[in-house]
This record gives C-alpha cells, sequence and structure tokens, in this order.
C-alpha cells in the first residue's frame, strides 16, 4: 500500500511539476482574435503549410515600439522548437499554438528555467503533430580531379516568406493591421 502511495505521489508530482513547465493559456480573448487565428489556420491548411495535418503555429506576443499590442504567428511542421520550448501553449480547436512572449522586434524572448523537463512536457501536448527537424549538411563532398574528393560549403538560399508569417497589429481604435514580413 506504501509503494502503490509512493507511486501515487511522484506521478502526481510529475504532473505539477509539468503544469509549471508548461501551462496552457487563452490566447484568443475576444471573438474577433479567434476569427483571426481560424483564418490564418485555414490559410496555412489551403497553402499547404501544413503538411498531411502535420504541424503547429508558433504565436510570438509582444508589444511593438508604438505600444501596440502584436502578434507575429508561424506555420511550423517539424520540432526545431525543442531548441527553445515555449512555457505556454493554446488550443483552438484541434490545432495548438506555442505561446511566446516576444521583444518589441517580435523575435521570442529568451526562455529560462529547466528546458528538459518543458521540452518532454511540450513534446507531450505536441505529440505527433510534426515531424522531426533533420538537419541539412553544411558541407558536402565534390569529386575534383580523379581520385580526389574536397569538402564544398553548401549554402541555402531563401527569400520571401518560407514559414508564412503574419505580424498582426492590434491597434488602440479596435482595427487590426496584417503585416507579411519578408
Amino acid at each position: 500500500m506504501k509503494c502503490l502511495l509512493l507511486i501515487l505521489g511522484l506521478f502526481l508530482a510529475q504532473r505539477a511539476s509539468f503544469a509549471q513547465d508548461c501551462q496552457q493559456v487563452e490566447v484568443a480573448t475576444s471573438t474577433q482574435q479567434r476569427a483571426l487565428l481560424t483564418e490564418y489556420i485555414q490559410e496555412c491548411y489551403k497553402k499547404h503549410f501544413f503538411f498531411e495535418d502535420k504541424a503547429v503555429v508558433q504565436l510570438v506576443s509582444y508589444h511593438n515600439p508604438a505600444g501596440q499590442a502584436c502578434w507575429r504567428l508561424s506555420a511550423l511542421v517539424d520540432d526545431r522548437y525543442q531548441a527553445s520550448p515555449p512555457a505556454q501553449y493554446a488550443r483552438l480547436g484541434n490545432n495548438i499554438l506555442l505561446v511566446y512572449q516576444g521583444s518589441n522586434d517580435g523575435s521570442a524572448l529568451p526562455i529560462i528555467g529547466n528546458l528538459t523537463s518543458r521540452r518532454s512536457c511540450i513534446e507531450e501536448v505536441v505529440g505527433g503533430r510534426v515531424y522531426e527537424y533533420a538537419p541539412k549538411p553544411s558541407y558536402t563532398s565534390s569529386t575534383g580531379t580523379p581520385g580526389s574528393s574536397e569538402k564544398v560549403r553548401v549554402t541555402y538560399l531563401s527569400g520571401g516568406n518560407t514559414h508564412n508569417d503574419l505580424i498582426i497589429v492590434f491597434h488602440k481604435d479596435g482595427t487590426i493591421s496584417k503585416l507579411i514580413p519578408v
């Protein structure tokens, strides 16, 4: 009986630790905000930024230099967020949003705390909704003269909005602006 209570206590302590490491929050507190997020997610499906129903949305909440509340939304299909897992997440229907706090330029602020436990908590929340990130090699082999090979640095060029990023600015008069970063 003591063993069962000890196991139950450890399980509850672990769950309490998970609750501290990543908390579910409500980011869409108004009808307008829910509509904006729903529209963004539908556009991600329509434009195939979500591949085979695998993806999550990264939401960075911040205030711009003018003091206006802003969201920076990005579609993520792989688990690159594991390098800096968020402390908060939200749900909108069947979709998961990873919620970060940001600086006034929209970049996510550094996360402090126990990354290992936060990573496992977010992994439990996300489950199989993303692909495993496989970094591309920065070097490849090239054969120059017969019988010899040399290392050649690989560079990747990308332009435009490769992650379907969208910035939403909430103006003080109740209107919104949508900006697409390039």
